[in-house]
């Protein structure tokens, strides 16, 4: 729009797919499914000056039709019907400073990701239904950035994540507040050419559940969401 003032936009195509199996003496429900959908995002940045800019991005997900396998025990073969998959849609605020006659820039966002739209999985004629009644999460992030030499960019963040599971909480689905700490750096080996690395230590708080059927306790577990992320990227600006 102006020197400080950009805008953005796009269309996403998103296919999902999705495995849930239960297995007892009968076999209970035996899902295999996929689909297609399609959202978009919007973004805006707003630059004060070559050292200090705000972000605001949306991003619109939808609702996926996935069809192929649907068994349950209770139904039978329900193979015939659409799985509606529930996607949640994003927005988030973030800002980016480098500190005046430093080697050291800060960055930091907040995002809102709208998981009450997961309020239940289930087929087009109803015959399959289950509720999950999720809320909305948040995350809260801080990093920091020092500018080595020319060439060499280090980095180093922290992310609360809060778990999007309510009153109803679910073994088939770990979830749980995270907190994310990562590090990384940029490598400018040649003009226009980088090379990022990443990686992330997830660690998510245990939780203790408890799913029912019918009223009485069916199973209980303590559900774990612990992981490492690692990524490798090429960009060439132009």
């Amino acid at each position: 729009m102006n020197e400080q003032l950009s805008l953005g936009g796009g269309l996403d195509i998103v296919q999902g797919a999705g495995v849930m199996k239960r297995d007892t003496s009968a076999q209970v429900l035996d899902i295999d499914v996929s689909g297609t959908g399609y959202g978009f995002n919007l973004g805006a940045v707003y630059e004060i000056d070559d050292k200090n800019r705000f972000g605001l991005a949306y991003h619109y997900s939808p609702k996926i039709n996935a069809t192929g396998t649907i068994k349950y025990v209770l139904k039978g073969n329900l193979s015939d019907e659409t799985l509606y998959l529930p996607l949640p849609s994003m927005l988030e605020l973030s800002g980016y400073h480098e500190l005046n006659n430093t080697d050291f820039a800060v960055h930091y966002s907040i995002q809102w990701i709208g998981w009450s739209k997961f309020d239940k999985l289930e087929t087009s004629e109803g015959s399959f239904s289950k509720d999950y009644k999720w809320k909305d999460g948040y995350h809260f992030s801080l990093g920091g950035s020092y500018f080595l030499n020319e060439a060499w960019t280090l980095r180093a963040g922290y992310m609360y994540d809060t778990a999007a599971q309510n009153e109803l909480t679910s073994i088939s689905v770990p979830d749980s507040n995270r907190h994310w700490l990562s590090a990384g750096a940029s490598y400018n080996f040649a003009d226009q050419h980088t090379v990022d690395l990443g990686v992330t230590s997830l660690k998510g708080q245990d939780v203790f559940v408890t799913e029912y059927n019918s009223g009485a306790v069916a199973m209980t577990a303590t559900t774990k969401a612990n992981a490492m992320l690692a990524g490798l990227q090429y960009s060439y600006s132009f």
